[in-house]
């Protein structure tokens, strides 16, 4: 018995925690929780503005190349003159024809050999030591099963057959060309099916890029808003930086990216020149493709 007492008594039974204990556990697990959110949003912010300092560089090396030839990458057609057989074996693939726009060439999408001034806009950078990479200048591969030979503006992030610069955010491509404008050179309003103002160059970050138009949404809707808000006027359809729908995530016609002025999706094209449309922050996939306008005005006014 004796024993049996002193067993208990060297083992006494567990107490639960105390309220100040309960409270002290509760106040690190939220701190823990604080500082897991902070950390998060510091990341998504310095993303973000890896992103901006990417398109700032690109940028920059467009307008240096401009100052020495007077003519836009891609667009350049004097490119045999300048690199030779460096750029291509038959020297001329390597030519744009000059009419100001990075779009086709002498109003095909793509030359014989199947360059495009669009892809030619960073072979030109490229072989002018602007930008770092070696980029071939046409469309070759598949992208997600879809073939992309002939395909004027297709880029594969395939360190072999580098149509477009990859991105640090997200493993996406930049991608360029410029809207052309309507007959006979006036300035359309309604956008047409570009959804963008006629003659302004375009950048954008998307997944990858096929048939002209880019497939996947890259960027949630609040971190587009975001990027907009710290470097533009936090719209979507206004501005240098604007965004749209993803192509593959429109839903009988609707893109989740934006939404209109009842709060509801709305389209690429309807959403066109509307100032009271808005990032859809309520949708939290990577829906939006972020488009950075340049700077450089071709013919009409910035919207």
């Amino acid at each position: 018995m004796l024993q049996e007492i002193e067993l208990k008594k060297s083992h006494p039974l567990n107490k639960g925690f105390s309220i100040l204990e309960l409270a002290v556990a509760v106040a690190v697990v939220g701190l823990i929780m604080v500082m897991v959110s902070g950390g998060m949003k510091f990341m998504e912010s310095a993303k973000l503005k890896g992103v901006y300092a990417e398109i700032t560089k690109i940028k920059a090396a467009k307008n240096e190349f401009i100052s020495r030839y007077e003519f836009w990458p891609g667009d350049f057609p004097y490119a045999d003159k300048i690199w030779g057989a460096k750029c291509d074996a038959t020297a001329t693939n390597c030519n744009g024809d000059g009419n100001g726009l990075v779009w086709k060439i002498n109003g095909s999408t793509t030359n014989a050999a199947g360059f495009s001034e669009p892809l030619l806009f960073w072979r030109h950078l490229s072989l002018e030591g602007l930008i770092e990479g070696d980029y071939i200048g046409k469309t070759v591969g598949t992208v997600s099963g879809q073939a992309c030979s002939n395909h004027w503006s297709c880029c594969v992030n395939d360190p072999s057959s580098l149509g477009c610069p990859p991105s640090e955010y997200n493993n996406g491509l930049w991608v360029n060309f410029s809207y052309p404008a309507g007959t006979e050179g006036i300035c359309d309003t309604d956008g047409g099916t570009s959804y963008m103002p006629d003659n302004i160059h375009i950048f954008r970050l998307a997944k990858f890029y096929a048939a002209g138009a880019p497939k996947t949404g890259i960027m949630k809707p609040y971190h587009n808003y975001i990027l907009d808000a710290k470097y533009d006027d936090g719209s979507p359809t206004t501005g240098v930086i604007q965004a749209r729908s993803g192509t593959d995530t429109l839903v009988s016609g609707k893109g989740p990216c934006m939404l209109n002025a009842s709060d509801q999706t709305i389209a690429n094209g309807a959403a066109y020149g509307l100032a009271n449309i808005r990032y859809n922050e309520t949708e939290s996939d990577e829906v939006c493709t972020p488009y950075f306008l340049s700077t450089k005005n071709l013919t009409c006014p910035l919207p």
